[in-house]
């Protein structure tokens, strides 16, 4: 896992070129940018997908076999639970062709709370378990799915 801000991303360097491309390059996007960014292309290798979420969410822990997730938030804050350990945590629900295996209820002492704000990222990597959006959260940030 890789948690940083737009304003100090440059220790954020990693093997993948793609990854480090996207990093170099967030910005917060002013109001009008965004249903651009909707339809703006991204490089092959780089999915990009926008979530606005004014709700309270009961979400499940996931991971992702090829995939590393970069959630960039751009508005309001959020909650992201992540676990240090893979002990013991069935799978519950596999769709490898979206590239998202879910768990079930695991116990939440065994993991990290990680509260992001407007520029904050974070990155996981294929196999880290983690939880984005939980609690009351009312925020708006963007997804990219980087294949490395």
């Amino acid at each position: 896992m890789i948690l940083g801000n737009i304003f100090h991303k440059s220790g954020c360097i990693t093997q993948s070129v793609e990854l480090n491309k996207l990093i170099h390059n967030l910005q917060i996007p002013r109001l009008a940018d965004w249903s651009f960014l909707i339809t703006k292309g991204r490089d092959e290798g780089v999915n990009q997908i926008l979530v606005s979420i004014n709700e309270h969410l009961d979400r499940i822990a996931e991971s992702h076999l090829v995939n590393a997730d970069l959630h960039f938030l751009v508005e309001g804050s959020e909650i992201h639970r992540f676990w240090n350990t893979l002990d013991n945590l069935g799978i519950k629900d596999q769709h490898i062709e979206d590239d998202n295996i879910f768990y079930p209820s695991i116990d939440d002492q065994k993991s990290n709370l990680i509260q992001l704000f407007p520029g904050d990222f974070i990155v996981y990597w294929p196999g880290e378990i983690h939880i984005a959006g939980i609690g009351n959260t009312q925020a708006k940030k963007i997804i990219y799915k980087i294949k490395v």
